[in-house]
C-alpha cells in the first residue's frame, strides 16, 4: 500500500523515515528501484552490470569499472532470478561463458591445471589472470566456482535442459576440472587452502571459528556428487583421504573437539553411504554424539590461543547448538543454517544406526521447528 504518501517526494519521505517508520510503503519503492536497476543495466545482448551499472560520468571511475567477482558482481545478480527476471541474468551467462574460454590459458600457463580460471577481477576484455595490488586478495582463483552457482540457479529457475546441457553443464564441468586439480592435500590429508598456504602452526587451534570441518563437510559433498555425476575418482580420493586425516586425529588420537559449524556431520554419512567405509559413520558419530557434552570446551579452547577470526562469543553454546546433548535437545535454537545442518546429520545417523532414542530427539526437534519457528514462505529461524 502507498499510505497515502505516493505523492510526497522520495527525498523527504526518506528523511520523515529517520522519525516516523510507518512508511512501509517506502520499502516496496526501493525494492522496485533496485528491481529497475537491475532492468535497465543489464539485458539480452548488453555486458553485465558493473559496480556503477552503467551509469559513470568519469574518464577514470573507481576499479575501472571492472568486474569484482569476489562477490561484488555477484550481488549484482542476486535478486534477479528470484525477481522473475531470467532475462536480466543473460549478460552476466555470457561473460561467464566468455571467461570458461579465455581462463584456459590462465589455468594451463599460471597453474599447469586442467579447465579454466579467473580471479578478483575481470574486464570487459575478459582479463583472467590476478591484478596488480596485494596477493593476498589478487591471487584469489575462486570466482568461477562461485559464478557456477549463478549458472546453475539460471536452469532451475527455467528449467531449460537445452541451457543446461548446452551451456551451464561446460562451464561447471571445467570449473570443476580446475579445482581438482587445485586441491593438493598434505602427506596426512590434511586440505585447507587458507591454513596450507598462510598461518599452517594454528591449524586445528579454533574449532570454534576456523571452519576447518565445515570446510571439509562441503568438500566431501562436493566429492561426492562429482564421482555420481561422473564417474570419476579423483576429487573423491582426495576427500577420503582428507575424511582418514580427520578421523585420525579425533577418532584414533582421541582429540577433544567437535565442529564449531556443524555441516561434516551429514556430508561423512554421505561418505560412508557412497565407500562404506565404517571410519567415517564412526567419525559421525563422535562429533554428533559429543555435542553439547562439554559446553565449556570453546572457553578452554579459546584461553590456549591469541587469535581469533570473528571474537565469537566461545560461551554462545544456544548459537551452535551445543548447550545440551544432542539426544536432551527439544527446542530448535541458534543459527538456522547450523542448526539444520546438524539436524540432518542427526536424522541421518539415527537412520543408519536404529538409534530409537536419536531419532526421538530429531522427532521433537522437527516438531518444534514446523509449529513454531517457521514463516509462511517456509523459511525457519
Amino acid at each position: 500500500g502507498s499510505n497515502g504518501k505516493d505523492n510526497i517526494p522520495t527525498g523527504k519521505r526518506l528523511r520523515n523515515f529517520k522519525k516516523d517508520k510507518n512508511d512501509i510503503a517506502l520499502y516496496t519503492l526501493l525494492f522496485n528501484f533496485g528491481r529497475y536497476l537491475a532492468i535497465s543495466s543489464s539485458r539480452p545482448g548488453s555486458q553485465p552490470s558493473t559496480l556503477q551499472g552503467i551509469w559513470n560520468e568519469k574518464l577514470c571511475p573507481p576499479w575501472h569499472s571492472n568486474y569484482t567477482v569476489n562477490i561484488n558482481t555477484e550481488m549484482n545478480y542476486w535478486p534477479v532470478l528470484p525477481c522473475d527476471m531470467p532475462e536480466v541474468n543473460e549478460p552476466l551467462i555470457e561473460m561467464v561463458r566468455d571467461l570458461s574460454v579465455a581462463g584456459e590459458r590462465t589455468a594451463k600457463e599460471m597453474y599447469g591445471m586442467h579447465g579454466f580460471v579467473a580471479h578478483h577481477n575481470v574486464d570487459i576484455w575478459r582479463m583472467t589472470t590476478p591484478v596488480g595490488g596485494c596477493a593476498v586478495w589478487a591471487f584469489w582463483p575462486m570466482s568461477p566456482g562461485w559464478f557456477c552457482e549463478h549458472i546453475f540457479a539460471h536452469y532451475e529457475y527455467t528449467m531449460d535442459e537445452k541451457y543446461l546441457r548446452e551451456t551451464a553443464y561446460p562451464i561447471m564441468k571445467k570449473s570443476a576440472e580446475f579445482y581438482c586439480d587445485y586441491l593438493v592435500e598434505d602427506k596426512d590429508g590434511y586440505l585447507n587452502t587458507f591454513f596450507t598456504i598462510k598461518d599452517t602452526e594454528k591449524r586445528w587451534t579454533n574449532l570454534l571459528e576456523g571452519h576447518e570441518l565445515y570446510c571439509s563437510g562441503h568438500l566431501i559433498e562436493a566429492a561426492c556428487t562429482y564421482y555420481e555425476a561422473t564417474g570419476k575418482r579423483k576429487l573423491l580420493d582426495i576427500a577420503v583421504k582428507n575424511a582418514e586425516c580427520i578421523y585420525d586425529r579425533f577418532v584414533m588420537q582421541n582429540t577433544e573437539g567437535i565442529p564449531g559449524h556443524p555441516e561434516i556431520e551429514l556430508a561423512l554419512l554421505r561418505l560412508y553411504r557412497l565407500t562404506e567405509n565404517k571410519h567415517f559413520l564412526e567419525l559421525a558419530k563422535k562429533f554428533i554424539n559429543e555435542r553439547g557434552k562439554a559446553p565449556d570446551f570453546w572457553a578452554r579452547e579459546a584461553k590456549k590461543r591469541s587469535w581469533s577470526v570473528w571474537n565469537s562469543d566461545p560461551w554462545g553454546n544456544d548459537y551452535r547448538q551445543s548447550a545440551k546433548p544432542v539426544r536432551e535437545q527439544t527446542e530448535a535454537v541458534g543459527h538456522a543454517v547450523r542448526a539444520v545442518y546438524l539436524y540432518t546429520g542427526m536424522a541421518d545417523l539415527a537412520a543408519e544406526t536404529e538409534d530409537k532414542e536419536l531419532f526421538a530427539a530429531c522427532r521433537r526437534l522437527w516438531e518444534n521447528i514446523v509449529h513454531r519457528k517457521m514463516y509462511i514462505t517456509g523459511g525457519i529461524g
